[in-house]
């Protein structure tokens, strides 16, 4: 079966995170490990505050990190890590630990080579870390406290993630798209979205279709659709009912055409696609 993925950003219902874990860790000023063996055995999430890690894969690949770095490395892979300059704390390195899997018991990666996430991670997100290492070695029933910190954690991931996307235009309706993004089955109106942004609904509406190319109607039926596939991708059987729900589509008939307008086919023709 191929690889499934997901894109932190638009993460969907559908996906679980499973054994979830964090240590710290500590290393001389130098060190090199080999882990070209044995493959990894879960999804890990590493905090680098060591000055530099090198990870190199086993198709040669080479693939450089520095201190304040988030780096994903995916379940299944091999290599050998570099890890030097000592660090500033008592820690070299915060690992995390996981599996993301659907409800048929699918793993799902970010991406098939160690990743950065953020490059600057901020302090929420280290004191996260610090706090799921604690209890990961020191309480008794860590697991709710742990899964707490995860996913507050990797939602402070993923609004970072979301930044560099929607700032790129340097325009004043930065605030509504990234409103929009994380309100798809929300009935928000126009107004509302302008007041967010300070301006007046006239120019509001100027400035978004400048930013976006798209009426904010149609950005966010634009929002929507591309949710749906991804839905869709996950699994083939997804009824369009749950979809049309997810989603907050008024019913099930505008929904196929606000599909079909966006795509250029209908909803049968894409299930058809992604089988």
């Amino acid at each position: 079966m191929a690889k499934m993925y997901v894109n932190l950003k638009t993460m969907t219902r559908g996906l679980a995170f499973f054994n979830v874990s964090c240590i710290k860790q500590n290393i001389p000023e130098i060190e090199l490990r080999e882990f070209t063996n044995k493959p990894r055995q879960a999804h890990g999430i590493l905090y680098i505050a060591c000055k530099t890690a090198v990870f190199t894969t086993e198709d040669g690949l080479r693939h450089t990190f520095k201190r304040g770095n988030l780096v994903y490395l995916p379940k299944g892979l091999k290599y050998t890590a570099f890890l030097s300059g000592g660090s500033l704390s008592d820690f070299t390195s915060l690992q995390l630990y996981y599996h993301l899997l659907d409800k048929r018991g699918n793993d799902y990666y970010i991406s098939d080579q160690p990743t950065c996430l953020t490059e600057n991670t901020p302090d929420t997100i280290i004191g996260n870390l610090i706090d799921m290492a604690y209890e990961t070695v020191n309480s008794e029933y860590p697991t709710f406290t742990i899964n707490k910190l995860f996913f507050e954690m990797m939602e402070t991931v993923a609004k970072l993630m979301w930044l560099p996307d929607i700032s790129e235009s340097g325009n004043k309706v930065i605030p509504a798209i990234y409103y929009l993004s994380l309100h798809l089955n929300d009935d928000i109106p126009v107004p509302y979205l302008a007041k967010l942004c300070m301006m007046s609904e006239s120019s509001f509406r100027r400035e978004f279709e400048a930013a976006t190319g798209k009426s904010p109607a149609l950005y966010k039926s634009t929002l929507k659709i591309s949710k749906a596939k991804e839905l869709i991708r996950m699994d083939p059987t997804i009824s369009t009912a749950t979809l049309v729900e997810e989603l907050g589509f008024s019913d099930a008939s505008y929904f196929y055409k606000t599909f079909e307008r966006i795509t250029g086919m209908s909803l049968k023709e894409y299930r058809k696609s992604v089988k």
